[in-house]
């Protein structure tokens, strides 16, 4: 942990804007900076949460001077806006929601295209994996649970199988 003031994200959350270093010993921005001789490079974007409140930095640094690039910033900009806590998360969640809800409208036609369990559940899980997919990018309570959905529904459809 850094303290408070010792990196150059403090600029970052108070600036609210992205901030640029190439050769931190000829920078007159930072001629007080505690930082200034250990971190001579450093490129970092704030990142906002939905509030509007900054919740931190996406950084990259480095203890020797190093040319950065608009481009380089320019994408890291563009990934910052990926990471809020909840950017996007409420849709993707519904998104997943709604295909568990789907591929359990095909419970029957897996069930009866099987001619096992295992193969009931190879199947399932073919139908599954996208859904899996994008439930890895959902916030981990949010993933177990539908998970747990997923699981649910592949034991409904073994238990209400026909024997073999």
């Amino acid at each position: 942990m850094v303290p408070e003031g010792a990196s150059y994200c403090g600029i970052v959350r108070d600036s609210r804007n992205a901030f640029l270093v190439t050769r931190s010993m000829e920078d007159g921005r930072i001629v007080r900076h505690p930082a200034r001789e250990a971190v001579q490079s450093y490129c970092g974007v704030p990142l906002i949460g939905d509030d509007g409140v900054v919740f931190g930095s996406l950084c990259h640094f480095d203890f020797e001077p190093r040319d950065g690039s608009d481009d380089a910033t320019a994408l890291m900009v563009e990934v910052s806006r990926y990471l809020a806590p909840e950017s996007g998360m409420d849709e993707l969640a519904e998104t997943v929601a709604q295909r568990i809800t789907r591929l359990s409208l095909m419970a029957d036609v897996i069930r009866d295209a099987a001619r096992d369990p295992d193969e009931m559940r190879e199947t399932f899980d073919i139908y599954a994996q996208p859904v899996r997919l994008q439930a890895e990018a959902l916030r981990p309570p949010v993933r177990v649970a539908m998970e747990q959905r997923l699981s649910a529904l592949l034991e409904s459809i073994l238990a209400s199988a026909h024997p073999a």
